[in-house]
């Protein structure tokens, strides 16, 4: 019986996510209503208030579990020299491939400039792992290349999500990986 109950409401978060993207597209998070968001799921307000309190408490969890997917992504083991792009560039891209329709929907809302910036946030945790890896390169001169290309990072798949870019996720990711081993490779 507890997973039957537990199958539920995995179930009813995912329908009222779902909602919520939906919403995000019509209008501004402070402007959805509980009463549109049950409708738009089809579920009843006790079941979405057996889960979250208000609307910004759906959409906080919905950033706390994908940040959380992209954090610990991040959590590898140190990489050889080498491979620390590609693994980087491979995390986001499968994100972005097991949540795709979601991802595009929060990345086209009106909570998209705080996950651009929480991206690159996580991205520029991830490098400064590597910083010891560039010993050719002073610190500040490091935090200039790390900022650069982790904010132009979370910007170039924003603009995949919004559909900017014609090109396809791979062919991003490729781009993506080769213009973050420039930026940081020492080309004085």
């Amino acid at each position: 019986m507890a997973k039957a109950e537990y199958r539920s409401s995995l179930r009813s978060k995912r329908l009222i996510y779902e909602a919520l993207a939906d919403l995000l597209q019509e209008k501004p998070l402070e402007k959805i209503t509980v009463t549109e968001l049950v409708r738009k799921a089809d579920i009843n307000r006790g079941t979405f208030y057996a889960h979250f309190t208000d609307i910004p408490d759906v959409a906080n969890h919905i950033l706390d579990q994908y940040f959380e997917k992209i954090s610990s992504a991040f959590q590898q083991e140190d990489l050889p020299m080498d491979r620390w792009p590609s693994v980087l560039v491979g995390q986001l891209q499968h994100i972005f491939e097991e949540d795709g329709e979601m991802t595009q929907k929060l990345m086209s809302s009106p909570v998209s400039p705080y996950m651009v910036q929480k991206v690159s946030n996580l991205m520029q945790e991830y490098l400064m792992r590597y910083e010891h890896r560039f010993p050719q390169i002073s610190h500040e001169d490091f935090l200039v290349r790390l900022r650069f290309g982790a904010r132009g990072l979370s910007g170039m798949y924003h603009d995949w999500c919004t559909g900017v870019t014609s090109m396809s996720l791979q062919e991003l990711s490729a781009k993506a990986e080769h213009l973050l081993c420039c930026i940081m490779d020492d080309v004085t």
